[in-house]
């Protein structure tokens, strides 16, 4: 099985994580009455739906014009539930005319996209392609609409949920990874028993090159152990631990084709873990999945 393509599952199950189960919840599932086993761990839709209140003195005012950056408040507090019910009933279409060309051009084509990927949904038929673009347009309405310099200490867990988001999508969670830490560590502070968030606070250890230095191999360790204790069984947390021993993604970001000595030799020992484990664990397929 090839690097790039660990990598490549690895971020589309995070990030449909992150946020895509809230339309199966909301939307997809059929509503009647039944009995529901809740995890004993917080899920993206538990904080996206809260509500929430933005300071004025976080805002950021000079994005937009005054008017659409008060349409850009209001789409960060209300929930994603509301805010989805806006695009549908047709709500905010003469607010968003009236913005056409005053929003930043990355925001503008979210927007766009959401409103052309929603033409035919209803409440009560939302596709999964309209949720997913309305998801990608609030949260780069709140990457736009809340400053880049505030302490990440000072936003609610919903503005913080949905900053990692959209740095997630945009690809730029590894590239400062020190203030992606800083989000995500201000956000588990608020919901410590949100599992999405300790398998991203992985992810940004293992992929960026945080991985380099002992200390954040340590707090890997710990962060695994947190997210082991949430969810003891969790796929996901299993597919980022055996990526991490495997050294996945610190050796695609080191690999030297002409010193591969010292990778090879991890290769081999990785495989005779998985070897030893698949024998343990026969009716496991992750192991011979990673061989």
């Amino acid at each position: 099985m090839s690097k790039r393509r660990i990598f490549d599952i690895l971020i589309g199950l995070i990030f449909l994580s992150l946020l895509g189960l809230y339309v199966y919840d909301h939307y997809i599932v059929p509503t009647k009455p039944k009995i529901i086993a809740r995890p004993g761990y917080t899920r993206a839709n538990d904080i996206l739906r809260k509500k929430t209140k933005i300071p004025e003195n976080i805002l950021n005012t000079t994005a937009t014009s005054s008017a659409c950056t008060l349409f850009l408040k209001n789409s960060a507090e209300i929930s994603m539930n509301d805010y989805a019910n806006e695009y549908i009933d047709h709500q905010i279409d003469a607010i968003l005319k009236t913005c056409a060309g005053a929003f930043p051009t990355t925001l503008q084509s979210k927007i766009d996209n959401a409103i052309l990927k929603c033409k035919t949904s209803t409440r009560e038929h939302l596709s999964k392609e309209c949720y997913g673009a309305l998801i990608t347009a609030k949260t780069s309405s709140v990457a736009t609409v809340i400053r880049s310099d505030i302490d990440p200490k000072d936003l609610p867990a919903t503005i913080l949920l949905q900053l990692i988001a959209d740095k997630f999508s945009n690809g730029e969670l590894l590239e400062h990874p020190e203030r992606s830490l800083e989000l995500i560590d201000a956000l588990l502070a608020h919901e410590p028993s949100y599992l999405g968030g300790y398998k991203v606070k992985l992810l940004l250890l293992s992929m960026s090159s945080l991985n380099k230095e002992e200390y954040y191999q340590e707090m890997f360790q710990d962060t695994l152990d947190e997210a082991r204790r949430l969810s003891p069984n969790d796929p996901e947390v299993r597919e980022i631990a055996l990526a991490e021993k495997g050294k996945i993604f610190k050796q695609q970001a080191e690999a030297n084709p002409d010193d591969n000595k010292k990778e090879k030799k991890n290769n081999k020992e990785f495989i005779e873990y998985l070897e030893l484990e698949s024998a343990k664990h026969p009716a496991e397929w992750i192991y011979d999945y990673y061989k």
